[in-house]
């Protein structure tokens, strides 16, 4: 993942969903991504609509997890 030019990974989670958002977590920490407040959206899953966390990483040639 990007070992050649840089690039954006979106990781969207049900903040209600405790275990999905500590895997979320643990990826942005490690990764040091971010909080993307911006890009946070309505998803649908399994017929309930639920506001989604939006978090951002980016990867390149240098950069990768701590």
């Amino acid at each position: 993942m990007g070992e050649v030019e840089e690039s954006w990974i979106e990781l969207k989670v049900d903040p209600n969903n405790p275990p999905g958002r500590s895997t979320v977590m643990r990826a942005v920490r490690d990764w040091k991504g971010e909080r993307c407040i911006d890009g946070d959206s309505a998803i649908t899953v399994a017929g309930v609509r639920t506001k989604h966390e939006c978090h951002l990483i980016k990867t390149g040639p240098s950069l990768g997890p701590r």
